[in-house]
């Protein structure tokens, strides 16, 4: 699916519609899988509390909230894996949103099963530990 006119800004307001609605439907996917009701967005807590709480099912206390915000700048300041390369070099073309994700899901699923430790894949381990 082509965005009409694939101009600059509506591309940009497709991506932002985008990153804010993947996340909720992987807390839906999961509460679905474990045969729970999914929960709504809960725009108060904030983007990272939301999905959290919509994880969880419960309010996440704001250390939970801090973690995870540095957890995912770490990640996009250096975690990026082969299917986020593809989709940043094809949009670098200038194609449409649905291009991109359909491209690195594929490279991400079919092609490349590479593993990696960059400093964002150690992140997880110290969650519990306070640091």
């Amino acid at each position: 699916m082509r965005a009409a006119g694939n101009d600059e800004d509506t591309n940009q307001r497709a991506a932002l519609r985008t990153a804010a609605v993947v996340p909720w439907l992987v807390t839906v996917a999961q509460s679905l899988a474990k045969g729970q009701e999914p929960l709504a967005p809960r725009p108060e807590l904030g983007y990272v509390g939301s999905y959290l709480a919509t994880l969880t099912g419960g309010a996440p206390s704001a250390e939970h909230v801090t973690v995870l915000s540095r957890y995912l700048v770490l990640t996009i300041d250096h975690g990026f894996n082969n299917s986020t390369f593809t989709a940043r070099t094809v949009a670098s073309t200038g194609t449409d949103l649905t291009s991109c994700l359909v491209t690195s899901a594929q490279d991400g699923t079919l092609k490349c099963r590479v593993v990696t430790r960059s400093a964002a894949s150690r992140v997880p381990s110290c969650l519990g530990q306070g640091r």
